[in-house]
């Protein structure tokens, strides 16, 4: 358990996937391969990538309220998986979700999406829809 402020944040073994670990803050957790690194005197968290140590600011929840905030994906809706991971030379939180779209303007439908946020700064970086999705715009509003 690691304290952030006022929170907390606990590092655990996944149990669902063997050797790797999952970061949890709140009810969200994000699954990690690559080794975790803890500063004791400042509880700053780096993660150890194959580009070198990279630090994590954003925790997994923040993340997830992130991506809620900025309407990309559903208000109240909960992350299929959050996977800790090198993307684009940078850590990042790849987040599963969907969005709910309209069909014909009235039948709503989830559109699966890979949205990835920046560990360090908390920007959305990427935003990447099913290949369904590109077929779909033509009758989403």
């Amino acid at each position: 358990v690691i304290q952030k402020g006022m929170r907390s944040v606990t590092i655990t073994s996944n149990s669902q996937n063997v050797g790797a670990l999952s970061i949890g803050q709140n009810d969200t957790k994000a699954t990690v391969t690559m080794p975790i690194s803890i500063d004791p005197t400042t509880n700053i968290m780096t993660i150890d990538t194959p580009n070198g140590p990279m630090k994590v600011s954003i925790m997994p929840d923040d993340a997830v309220a992130i991506i809620r905030q900025l309407k990309v994906m559903n208000q109240n809706g909960v992350p299929n998986s959050v996977i800790l991971e090198v993307h684009n030379n940078q850590l990042e939180y790849k987040i599963k979700t969907e969005k709910e779209e309209k069909l014909l303007w009235i039948i709503p439908i989830n559109i699966l999406r890979d949205i990835y946020v920046s560990a360090d700064t908390g920007g959305v970086v990427a935003v990447k829809k099913s290949a369904l999705y590109g077929l779909l715009t033509l009758f989403t509003f």
